[in-house]
């Protein structure tokens, strides 16, 4: 087969639709699955922030409500203790 100008203008333009119908059906598809992907992964980051926010906000409430209920128990012994005597 003897390749000619005419059909390598043939060659050529098969070429570039079979390429812009991949692009198409292909790659535009996927480029916005990643897009939406990576805003997902931005929104879960950004609440798994505030998560962890959240919970060292807990933790240091705990250690007042323990620090709390330490000196109640105290007092309440010591009321106890009163009582007795």
């Amino acid at each position: 087969m003897e390749i000619n100008l005419g059909n390598l203008v043939q060659l050529i333009t098969i070429a570039v639709f079979v390429g812009g119908g991949i692009n198409l059906i292909v790659i535009k598809p996927l480029g916005s699955a990643i897009t939406a992907l990576k805003e997902t992964i931005i929104d879960l980051k950004n609440a798994i922030e505030k998560t962890e926010e959240a919970r060292q906000d807990m933790d240091k409430r705990l250690v007042r409500v323990e620090e709390s209920t330490k000196s109640a128990h105290h007092r309440i012994d010591g009321l106890e203790e009163g009582m007795k005597h």
